[in-house]
């Protein structure tokens, strides 16, 4: 897959660029944000953000001729490692945005007593493998709601790792084909 393809498609809108980045792929994030230091912003708060920072998503700016968005481009994509986005918004309310998301709870039944018990869990929607899945298990609302802050969404196929999908806020998604590209050049 052609990289440079892949970072016009991110880098050339008229919005802010972000990467949302899964620790828990990509072990050596949270030393290359230090090394970097691009604009960043852990989803995780409070005691998970203390307890997980190993393995928390991480939402980071995405800038042209960057050394760390070079990095993402490199290291990141191809691995599952992170989603892609164009929004008018900031970081930080991109990211209060997204951590309404980022927990879930479910009530199941006690395995001894079978009393129903409320369960907490981090739903993943930051991996690419999990994203097409829940967006399309949503109700409509709610996936209006979770696009509404944003213009794009992007993320990998995990099949064929050569496709780059596309969320609109409107709810239409394209694949972009980076191999039927280099097939007609």
């Amino acid at each position: 897959m052609p990289k440079s393809r892949l970072s016009d498609i991110l880098l050339s809108q008229n919005s802010n660029t972000y990467a949302l980045i899964d620790a828990a792929k990509m072990e050596e994030l949270t030393t290359q944000l230090l090394i970097y230091e691009p604009n960043y912003r852990m989803l995780f708060d409070g005691n998970d953000a203390i307890e997980l920072e190993e393995v928390a998503p991480y939402l980071v700016a995405l800038h042209p001729h960057d050394a760390f968005t070079a990095w993402v481009i490199d290291e990141v994509y191809g691995n599952d490692g992170a989603i892609f986005l164009h929004s008018v918004h900031d970081i930080d309310i991109l990211v209060s945005h997204f951590r309404k998301y980022l927990y879930v709870t479910r009530e199941i039944p006690h395995p001894e007593t079978g009393k129903l018990v409320t369960q907490e869990g981090v739903l993943v929607f930051y991996d690419p493998r999990v994203l097409p899945a829940w967006l399309e298990s949503i109700e409509a609302e709610t996936k209006t709601a979770f696009l509404s802050s944003l213009e794009m969404l992007y993320y990998e196929d995990a099949l064929e790792k050569t496709l780059l999908q596309c969320y609109t806020p409107q709810g239409s998604c394209k694949t972009l084909s980076f191999a039927q590209e280099e097939q007609q050049a």
